[in-house]
């Protein structure tokens, strides 16, 4: 669950157990496709079942992962996954739709959660909109009423809504808390897998940040204790690190809406790249109205927010790994990386040949120094941003390489 907290964030160690204790005769076919998944994402790495599921001498690990992927795909097809949606489900199929990306079948892994999950092939509702997963009731968030005045309003004989709750026994305990972050996180889930997976115009983004109307995800300790904690919505963070007006700040806990804002961002890089890059701009790169430059400063402004706890430093990782939380820690920094190699690799030129330097790219458009007017040092900023950015994330690797113990 650690090491796919960053893509699968809805997984709860209490609720993940009770299900495998389930006796089999009690699962339901939702719950064996989500037990499924998840023995697709993991058999691979069990020796006892990778020796089971390839016998012969050197194993093949990914026998046992395929055998599970092609079970699950054998199960999707049963008459009883007729019935109304689960959570249980879309969470099987965003276990398979991250197992096929992680094995370069894009297209594969895509189709799962855009044709299932967000719409339909037959252009019907998905199950993301059937189940509402994408909404929730903000009101069941609110902060309960001063007691003075629920007081005032019993002694007119009247009925508050907090007073209401808890009469009725309707204040949510620790599961009902627990489920709604589940759904919660569930909803992001799907929200990450489709900025990853999305490419150009064959296969684009489906979630846009306007239409998720969830509070975004609690911290982990308040996840797995049931704390009932009102967060801001992904889009009031976003506006709020753009320089708008922003009702809401992330803190320094909620690692994983750090991640998932950054997952927003990739989003644009992402889609600015696939549309043509550098080929559809208007103004040269260092001209603040360029797509490029509106890019790298929404890029500049997220490092810049970064609490200390967050930033990127070799002795952050071993912290992290020590607290078991380097899984959203390296996801960030990789990312962060990503998008920077995505920016700049646009303007470093293909084959440098008789080069003395940084310049820009050479082929069209190219941006000769006779006829722009080149910011000092910028070209070589650039470059050398891109090359630090891969040896970040090489050295991310070597050191997690290093250190087995997470």
């Amino acid at each position: 669950m650690l090491h796919r907290s960053a893509e699968l964030p809805f997984l709860h160690g209490d609720v993940f157990h009770t299900r495998v204790r389930q006796p089999a005769a009690e699962r339901s076919a939702d719950t064996r496709i989500f037990l499924l998944g998840m023995l697709t994402l993991t058999t691979r790495f069990i020796p006892d079942f990778v020796a089971y599921h390839s016998p012969s001498d050197p194993s093949d690990a990914l026998a046992a992962s395929e055998f599970y992927a092609e079970a699950f795909a054998a199960r999707l097809d049963a008459p009883a996954l007729t019935v109304q949606p689960t959570l249980e489900r879309v969470q099987g199929l965003l276990m398979i739709s991250l197992y096929h990306w992680g094995m370069c079948r894009g297209q594969r892994a895509w189709m799962n959660v855009l044709n299932k999950i967000l719409e339909h092939e037959s252009h019907r509702p998905g199950m993301a909109r059937t189940m509402r997963l994408m909404f929730e009731d903000p009101r069941k968030y609110q902060n309960p009423e001063r007691p003075a005045l629920i007081e005032k309003v019993r002694q007119l004989g009247m009925k508050s809504n907090a007073s209401n709750a808890t009469e009725t026994g309707a204040v949510p305990d620790e599961q009902t808390l627990i489920h709604r972050e589940i759904k919660r996180r569930t909803a992001y889930s799907c929200f990450i897998l489709d900025q990853y997976q999305a490419f150009g115009r064959y296969r684009p983004q489906i979630i846009n940040i306007d239409d998720l109307h969830v509070q975004l995800p609690c911290s982990e300790e308040d996840f797995q204790f049931g704390i009932n904690v009102k967060t801001g919505s992904l889009k009031d963070s976003a506006r709020s690190r753009d320089g708008h007006d922003g009702s809401t700040t992330i803190t320094s806990t909620q690692v994983l809406s750090i991640y998932i804002h950054l997952v927003e961002i990739w989003g644009r890089f992402s889609g600015w790249s696939c549309k043509g890059g550098r080929r559809e701009e208007e103004y040269p790169p260092w001209d603040q109205r360029s797509e490029f430059s509106k890019l790298r400063q929404r890029l500049v402004a997220f490092h810049d927010s970064l609490p200390p706890r967050l930033t990127f430093s070799p002795t952050k990782i071993s912290a992290h790994i020590s607290s078991g939380t380097i899984t959203l820690y390296t996801a960030i920094h990789i990312l962060y990386s990503l998008c920077n190699i995505v920016l700049h690799r646009e303007y470093i030129p293909f084959l440098p040949l008789r080069s003395d330097g940084p310049s820009g790219p050479l082929d069209e458009p190219t941006f000769p120094p006779d006829k722009y007017d080149i910011p000092k040092g910028f070209w070589d900023e650039s470059a050398e941003l891109i090359f630090k950015s891969a040896r970040d994330i090489m050295d991310i690797v070597r050191l997690l390489v290093v250190d087995r113990s997470w």
